[in-house]
Protein backbone atom coordinates (compact mmCIF):
# COMPACT_ATOMS: atom_id res chain seq x y z
CA UNK A 1 0.00 0.00 0.00
CA UNK A 2 2.89 2.41 0.80
CA UNK A 3 4.52 1.72 -2.51
CA UNK A 4 1.48 2.64 -4.17
CA UNK A 5 0.80 5.69 -2.51
CA UNK A 6 4.47 6.56 -3.23
CA UNK A 7 3.94 5.83 -6.68
CA UNK A 8 1.44 8.04 -6.92
CA UNK A 9 3.11 10.83 -5.06
CA UNK A 10 6.02 10.92 -7.22
CA UNK A 11 3.81 10.93 -10.32
CA UNK A 12 1.81 13.87 -8.93
CA UNK A 13 5.11 15.49 -8.34
CA UNK A 14 6.33 14.78 -11.60
CA UNK A 15 3.15 16.79 -13.31
CA UNK A 16 3.54 19.41 -11.21
CA UNK A 17 6.96 20.11 -12.35
CA UNK A 18 5.97 19.56 -15.95
CA UNK A 19 3.38 22.50 -15.17
CA UNK A 20 5.78 24.91 -14.04
CA UNK A 21 8.35 24.27 -16.45
CA UNK A 22 6.14 24.92 -18.83
CA UNK A 23 5.12 28.51 -17.55
CA UNK A 24 9.03 29.58 -18.31
CA UNK A 25 8.75 28.67 -22.44
CA UNK A 26 8.10 32.12 -22.81
CA UNK A 27 10.05 34.07 -20.70
CA UNK A 28 12.99 32.16 -21.12
CA UNK A 29 12.12 32.42 -25.42
CA UNK A 30 12.20 36.19 -24.99
CA UNK A 31 14.82 36.63 -22.69
CA UNK A 32 17.29 33.50 -22.62
CA UNK A 33 18.58 32.09 -19.19
CA UNK A 34 21.93 34.00 -18.32
CA UNK A 35 19.89 36.97 -16.35
CA UNK A 36 17.53 35.11 -15.05
CA UNK A 37 17.36 34.58 -10.84
CA UNK A 38 15.65 32.04 -8.95
CA UNK A 39 13.95 34.70 -7.76
CA UNK A 40 12.53 35.39 -11.65
CA UNK A 41 11.94 31.43 -12.03
CA UNK A 42 10.10 31.42 -8.65
CA UNK A 43 7.83 34.15 -10.29
CA UNK A 44 7.38 32.99 -13.83
CA UNK A 45 5.89 29.71 -11.78
CA UNK A 46 3.95 31.61 -9.38
CA UNK A 47 5.71 30.02 -6.64
CA UNK A 48 7.52 30.97 -3.34
CA UNK A 49 11.36 30.24 -3.62
CA UNK A 50 11.07 27.94 -0.85
CA UNK A 51 8.27 26.12 -2.84
CA UNK A 52 10.45 25.96 -5.75
CA UNK A 53 13.40 24.27 -4.52
CA UNK A 54 11.00 21.36 -3.30
CA UNK A 55 10.52 20.59 -7.02
CA UNK A 56 14.00 21.59 -8.50
CA UNK A 57 17.21 21.67 -6.46
CA UNK A 58 18.88 23.83 -8.46
CA UNK A 59 18.87 26.37 -11.88
CA UNK A 60 21.00 24.13 -13.66
CA UNK A 61 18.17 20.89 -12.95
CA UNK A 62 15.41 23.49 -14.36
CA UNK A 63 16.88 24.08 -17.33
CA UNK A 64 17.74 20.67 -17.99
CA UNK A 65 13.82 19.81 -17.55
CA UNK A 66 13.09 22.77 -19.95
CA UNK A 67 15.24 21.45 -22.86
CA UNK A 68 14.02 17.64 -22.01
CA UNK A 69 10.76 18.85 -22.61
CA UNK A 70 10.87 21.43 -25.63
CA UNK A 71 12.55 17.42 -26.96
CA UNK A 72 10.08 15.32 -25.73
CA UNK A 73 7.19 17.69 -27.01
CA UNK A 74 8.32 18.77 -30.66
CA UNK A 75 11.25 16.43 -31.74
CA UNK A 76 10.65 13.01 -30.64
CA UNK A 77 7.51 13.20 -32.57
CA UNK A 78 7.28 10.05 -34.84
CA UNK A 79 5.82 10.68 -37.69
CA UNK A 80 2.64 7.64 -38.09
CA UNK A 81 2.84 4.99 -41.02
CA UNK A 82 0.91 6.62 -43.92
CA UNK A 83 -1.17 4.45 -46.52
CA UNK A 84 -3.35 6.69 -48.44
CA UNK A 85 -3.66 10.21 -49.88
CA UNK A 86 -5.50 11.51 -46.45
CA UNK A 87 -3.06 10.68 -44.33
CA UNK A 88 -0.39 12.35 -45.95
CA UNK A 89 -2.05 15.58 -45.70
CA UNK A 90 -3.05 14.83 -42.15
CA UNK A 91 0.85 14.19 -41.16
CA UNK A 92 2.15 17.07 -43.19
CA UNK A 93 -0.18 19.67 -41.22
CA UNK A 94 1.26 18.07 -37.88
CA UNK A 95 4.77 18.62 -39.36
CA UNK A 96 3.51 22.20 -40.32
CA UNK A 97 2.09 22.59 -37.10
CA UNK A 98 5.35 20.98 -35.40
CA UNK A 99 7.95 22.79 -37.40
CA UNK A 100 6.61 26.19 -36.31
CA UNK A 101 6.01 25.29 -32.41
CA UNK A 102 9.97 24.08 -32.64
CA UNK A 103 10.78 27.71 -34.18
CA UNK A 104 8.27 29.29 -31.41
CA UNK A 105 10.25 27.49 -28.67
CA UNK A 106 13.75 28.09 -29.50
CA UNK A 107 14.94 31.65 -29.64
CA UNK A 108 18.60 33.14 -30.67
CA UNK A 109 18.92 34.51 -26.80
CA UNK A 110 18.06 30.89 -25.29
CA UNK A 111 20.47 29.59 -27.87
CA UNK A 112 23.24 31.44 -27.58
CA UNK A 113 23.12 31.29 -23.59
CA UNK A 114 22.91 27.33 -23.86
CA UNK A 115 26.08 27.34 -26.07
CA UNK A 116 27.84 29.37 -23.40
CA UNK A 117 26.54 27.69 -20.17
CA UNK A 118 25.32 24.45 -21.15
CA UNK A 119 26.86 23.41 -23.96
CA UNK A 120 25.83 19.61 -23.83
CA UNK A 121 22.38 20.65 -24.24
CA UNK A 122 22.52 22.37 -27.24
CA UNK A 123 23.92 19.65 -28.28
CA UNK A 124 20.89 17.38 -26.97
CA UNK A 125 18.82 19.73 -29.04
CA UNK A 126 20.90 19.42 -32.32
CA UNK A 127 21.15 15.85 -32.35
CA UNK A 128 17.21 15.24 -31.87
CA UNK A 129 16.67 17.88 -34.08
CA UNK A 130 18.79 16.30 -36.97
CA UNK A 131 16.86 12.93 -36.07
CA UNK A 132 13.94 14.57 -36.73
CA UNK A 133 14.69 16.67 -39.74
CA UNK A 134 15.79 13.08 -41.02
CA UNK A 135 12.27 11.47 -40.51
CA UNK A 136 10.79 14.06 -42.08
CA UNK A 137 13.03 14.00 -45.21
CA UNK A 138 11.84 10.26 -45.64
CA UNK A 139 8.28 11.30 -45.25
CA UNK A 140 8.51 13.91 -47.92
CA UNK A 141 10.31 11.61 -50.07
CA UNK A 142 8.00 8.71 -49.15
CA UNK A 143 4.67 11.41 -50.38
CA UNK A 144 6.57 11.84 -53.27
CA UNK A 145 6.88 8.69 -54.58
CA UNK A 146 3.03 8.06 -53.32
CA UNK A 147 2.12 10.85 -55.46
CA UNK A 148 0.62 13.17 -53.29
CA UNK A 149 3.48 15.70 -52.97
CA UNK A 150 4.97 17.27 -56.02
CA UNK A 151 8.23 16.51 -56.74
CA UNK A 152 10.70 18.95 -54.52
CA UNK A 153 13.98 18.83 -52.55
CA UNK A 154 12.64 18.29 -48.98
CA UNK A 155 16.05 19.58 -47.45
CA UNK A 156 15.02 23.03 -49.39
CA UNK A 157 11.50 22.75 -48.23
CA UNK A 158 12.57 22.31 -44.32
CA UNK A 159 15.12 25.03 -44.56
CA UNK A 160 12.76 27.41 -46.03
CA UNK A 161 10.06 26.69 -43.33
CA UNK A 162 12.95 27.65 -40.44
CA UNK A 163 13.95 30.96 -42.19
CA UNK A 164 10.74 31.98 -42.75
CA UNK A 165 9.54 30.81 -39.26
CA UNK A 166 12.62 32.60 -37.96
CA UNK A 167 11.44 36.24 -39.80
CA UNK A 168 7.68 35.61 -38.77
CA UNK A 169 8.70 35.13 -34.93
CA UNK A 170 9.51 38.67 -34.97
CA UNK A 171 7.48 41.61 -34.32
CA UNK A 172 9.41 44.13 -35.81
CA UNK A 173 9.76 42.02 -38.84
CA UNK A 174 5.72 42.13 -38.82
CA UNK A 175 5.53 45.80 -38.38
CA UNK A 176 7.26 46.58 -40.95
CA UNK A 177 5.80 44.29 -43.37
CA UNK A 178 2.52 45.19 -42.05
CA UNK A 179 1.86 41.87 -41.67
CA UNK A 180 -0.43 40.68 -38.33
CA UNK A 181 0.43 37.07 -37.12
CA UNK A 182 -3.19 35.56 -38.03
CA UNK A 183 -2.77 36.72 -42.00
CA UNK A 184 1.00 35.73 -41.87
CA UNK A 185 0.42 31.68 -40.59
CA UNK A 186 -2.57 31.69 -43.01
CA UNK A 187 -1.28 32.87 -45.73
CA UNK A 188 2.33 30.71 -45.11
CA UNK A 189 0.06 27.51 -44.68
CA UNK A 190 -1.57 28.35 -48.07
CA UNK A 191 1.53 28.81 -50.07
CA UNK A 192 3.23 25.62 -48.52
CA UNK A 193 0.26 23.60 -49.45
CA UNK A 194 0.04 25.09 -52.99
CA UNK A 195 3.92 24.26 -53.08
CA UNK A 196 4.07 20.74 -51.42
CA UNK A 197 0.85 19.06 -51.82
CA UNK A 198 -0.42 17.90 -55.40
CA UNK A 199 -3.84 19.94 -56.80
CA UNK A 200 -5.86 17.20 -56.44
CA UNK A 201 -5.41 16.53 -53.16
CA UNK A 202 -5.81 20.09 -51.31
CA UNK A 203 -9.24 19.73 -50.61
CA UNK A 204 -8.18 16.66 -48.20
CA UNK A 205 -6.77 19.52 -45.46
CA UNK A 206 -10.03 21.28 -44.52
CA UNK A 207 -11.24 18.66 -41.82
CA UNK A 208 -8.45 20.16 -39.09
CA UNK A 209 -7.23 22.96 -40.87
CA UNK A 210 -8.96 25.88 -39.18
CA UNK A 211 -8.34 24.29 -35.51
CA UNK A 212 -4.44 23.49 -36.26
CA UNK A 213 -4.31 27.24 -37.77
CA UNK A 214 -6.66 29.12 -34.96
CA UNK A 215 -4.04 27.34 -32.77
CA UNK A 216 -0.54 28.08 -34.15
CA UNK A 217 -2.36 31.72 -33.77
CA UNK A 218 -2.95 31.79 -30.44
CA UNK A 219 0.23 29.55 -29.34
CA UNK A 220 2.14 32.49 -31.20
CA UNK A 221 0.80 35.46 -30.44
CA UNK A 222 0.97 34.73 -26.15
CA UNK A 223 4.46 33.74 -27.05
CA UNK A 224 5.97 37.25 -28.93
CA UNK A 225 3.42 39.73 -27.88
Amino acid sequence: MNQIKNNTSRYECEVSKLKFIQKLVYPIKRNGIKSLRSDDIAKYMGLSKATLYKYFSSKDEIIKELVEYYIAELLEVTIDNVDDAFSYVKEWQEAFKNSLLSANFISEPFKNDLKESYPELLEMIKKSSQKYNAELIAFYKKGIDFGVFNDLNPIIVILQDEAFFKDMLNPLYLMDNDLTIRTTINDYYKCKKIQVIKNEYHKLDDDKREEILEYLVQKVSSSIM
